[in-house]
């Protein structure tokens, strides 16, 4: 019987929270501009420069059989 219960409740919570009668909530992209710091000041006044994030150019793997492997 708490089996079922629990099952029930489970189920009640799962379909309760997924669907939402009447919301017709679309995404909109009003978003123009977006933030991004040239620098950021540290709590005891130490500035940081933000630098842009770069992927490496090859990046070494080793493998399970203990070969090392350059992937570009």
């Amino acid at each position: 019987m708490k089996k079922v219960v629990a099952l029930f409740l489970c189920f009640f919570l799962l379909v309760g929270f997924t669907i939402v009668p009447g919301s017709k909530v679309e995404a909109s992209s009003s978003v123009t501009h977006v933030y991004s710091p040239k620098s950021y000041t540290h709590y005891g006044g130490v500035t940081y420069a933000v630098k842009k994030f770069t992927y490496p150019k090859s990046v070494k793997v080793k493998l399970s059989n203990g070969r090392t492997l350059i992937v570009q």
